[in-house]
């Protein structure tokens, strides 16, 4: 799983798994299934995450979507655990490179 920031207006995912906190799932459970893995997801119809949200994600990364998006250090806590409420996680640093 690798994690990122959303840097553009939104980011827009329609296959692969996201590991979301129990807030950003909440408002998507639509269009997501739940998997063995807690706080991970399968994607059924496409989701978006607004600028500032962190996401884990594990699937194909291409060049354009990585335009919308900033590889981010993963906390457990608050991007695929359910124990941060309201905004997604903020992680103190991103990682160099990529």
């Amino acid at each position: 799983m690798k994690y990122f920031r959303v840097i553009a207006l939104s980011a827009g995912f329609s296959s692969g798994r996201l590991s979301l906190s129990a807030d950003q799932f909440a408002s998507r459970r639509h269009a997501l299934v739940p998997t063995k893995e807690k706080g991970v997801f399968r994607i059924l119809q496409p989701v978006q995450f607004k600028r500032g949200e962190e996401i884990g994600f594990d699937g194909e990364v291409n060049k354009i979507l990585l335009q919308d998006l900033s590889p981010v250090e993963a906390n457990p806590k608050t991007v695929e655990g359910t124990e941060g409420k309201g905004k997604p996680g903020r992680h103190p640093k991103a990682v160099e490179g990529a």
